[in-house]
């Protein structure tokens, strides 16, 4: 599982552009100063306007740790002339939209300029520069050059430093001309143009969906090597039943291992089923072990009523699409039970009983996990965002998960989740894991689920990403909290973006109230 985003956003149009004030808590001295995540996130020297053609500005940054996953960075600004116009060099913990490079703000709009794969960690200082000398400035790091862009503005502007919705601070900021001044940054507030919806989205139908039975041949297996051979030689139409029993082997697909791998297609009127009762189980070699069972680019499978246990993860769809999980029960994980990832798209899981995940990793320890992470992107979706889009998670229990039990991540888009019941005594809070369902994606319609004690919240919404997070809908839940939290919180960047939380949830034993935004009548 992996977190990224929470309260208020910042200078530099962060997570698709809109309004946003920007500042900082007041420094605790002309000489240092602290940004802080859930609060304005720029300053400026009002005092000092540079007017020299060569100049340098330099801090002692230190990006922190933000408590939502986000990625700590931090940025120097120059050029500054307006709310509307100004330059940032930005130096983050992982690579998103607005961080990792110099960029251009005008009127509003930033436009980057140049990218850089340089990282830094969260905790650790960096003594950071922008040197501006014939038309052009210079970014270094700890003194080291990386890149340079051309500066060729001549009129009177003004510096200071920020951050893109994150915490960090500022030791010793100076500007050096002629002489050397150590700067003193006061907050300011700059807007940038509202998100645009993508037309071609929507939220989906409520839908009750069944599995579409395969035709073909009768697969009877009993033992490990019968059932490995089963799904090497599947066929269309084949329904491969598994005596009681457990079954364990070892088959590489891709560059991941599992239990047992299916690689090969079913068809749209025909599928593969593979099936047993509760008491056929696919062990994954323990909780350090493998995958369970491992869908590598096969579409159209059923699964049907079988347990996988004892597994590193439980059942990992990667690029499957079309894949149907009935009356599953999915257990003793040492990370996530059910995970739908790259590019995995229309699939179904309802009427499974996902049970005991993070016995390894608590932070990973999620039973539904649709998408992957930004930062996981490059692992495994060629850097692109993780469209595993229109998934469906339908009545199925969770109980002893120790993330969230649901978790919709950013790239991800379309899904419904209904009916679904959670018990989150378990949730860790590792890793930021505080509630029942985190929607970081787009257009997810949420309802009609019903959640028993969690950590933080019940529900929430993530902006984690730019453009992400953003028209998902909450109708009907019940949230029995019993925790400090929200029934429902739409975190930070996320209240900008259209999500909406119908007056037909019911919150209890919610601390803060049913939802941090207002309700809207269904």
């Amino acid at each position: 599982m992996q977190k990224i985003f929470k309260k208020l956003p910042s200078i530099i149009a962060v997570f698709s552009a809109f309004v946003f004030s920007l500042g900082i808590v007041a420094p605790a001295s002309a000489a240092a100063l602290t940004i802080s995540q859930n609060g304005p996130n720029t300053a400026i020297d009002q005092n000092v306007s540079v007017t020299a053609s060569e100049w340098t500005l330099k801090s002692n940054a230190t990006p922190i740790a933000n408590s939502d996953g986000t990625p700590a960075n931090f940025s120097l600004v120059f050029e500054y002339t307006d709310a509307e116009n100004y330059y940032y060099a930005n130096f983050s913990t992982a690579d998103a939209t607005y961080l990792s490079g110099v960029y251009k703000v005008s009127n509003g709009v930033p436009t980057k300029l140049l990218g850089y794969a340089n990282r830094v960690n969260a905790g650790q200082t960096y003594t950071v520069e922008v040197r501006k000398k014939s038309g052009e400035v210079k970014l270094y790091l700890n003194s080291t050059y990386l890149v340079k862009v051309a500066d060729t503005n001549t009129a009177a502007a003004k510096v200071g430093v920020g951050t893109v919705s994150s915490n960090a601070t500022f030791d010793v900021t100076t500007l050096k001309t002629s002489s050397t001044v150590t700067l003193n940054p006061t907050p300011v507030a700059t807007t940038l143009p509202p998100p645009v919806s993508d037309p071609n989205q929507s939220l989906p139908t409520p839908s009750d969906p069944t599995m579409t039975p395969s035709t073909g041949r009768q697969v009877a297996v009993t033992n490990s090597t019968e059932l490995k051979a089963a799904i090497i030689n599947a066929q269309p139409g084949d329904t491969i039943t598994m005596a009681d029993g457990i079954y364990a082997s070892s088959m590489v697909a891709g560059n991941y291992t599992g239990s047992f791998a299916a690689t090969v297609d079913g068809t749209e009127t025909n599928p593969i089923t593979l099936k047993g009762s509760r008491n056929a189980i696919i062990d994954g070699n323990g909780i350090g072990g493998r995958y369970g069972l491992y869908l590598y680019g096969a579409d159209y499978w059923n699964l049907d009523g079988f347990t996988v246990a004892n597994a590193s993860k439980g059942i990992v769809l990667d690029g499957s699409n079309h894949v149907f999980l009935n009356n599953m029960k999915v257990s003793n994980v040492g990370q996530e039970a059910v995970h739908f990832r790259a590019f995995s798209r229309y699939n179904v899981i309802r009427d499974s009983e996902i049970t005991g995940t993070g016995k390894k990793s608590a932070q990973y320890g999620e039973g539904v996990y649709i998408g992957s992470a930004n930062s996981n992107w490059g692992t495994y979706t060629g850097g692109q965002p993780d469209k595993s889009d229109r998934n469906i998670v339908l009545n199925n229990t969770f109980t002893d998960f120790t993330a969230e039990g649901i978790d919709l991540k950013e790239g991800s888009t379309g899904g419904y989740i209904a009916g679904n019941t959670f018990e989150g005594s378990s949730i860790s809070g590792q890793n930021s894991a505080d509630s029942w369902i985190d929607a970081k994606g787009n257009y997810y319609l949420i309802e009609n689920n019903i959640g028993t004690n969690t950590l933080v919240d019940g529900f929430q919404v993530h902006s984690v990403y730019a453009g992400w997070g953003a028209n998902n809908a909450f109708k009907a839940n019940t949230a029995n909290v019993n925790a400090s939290g929200y029934g429902f919180n739409v975190v930070s960047t996320a209240v900008q973006f259209g999500n909406i939380v119908y007056c037909s949830n019911i919150a209890t034993g919610a601390a803060l109230g049913l939802s941090n935004v207002a309700c809207t009548l269904d």
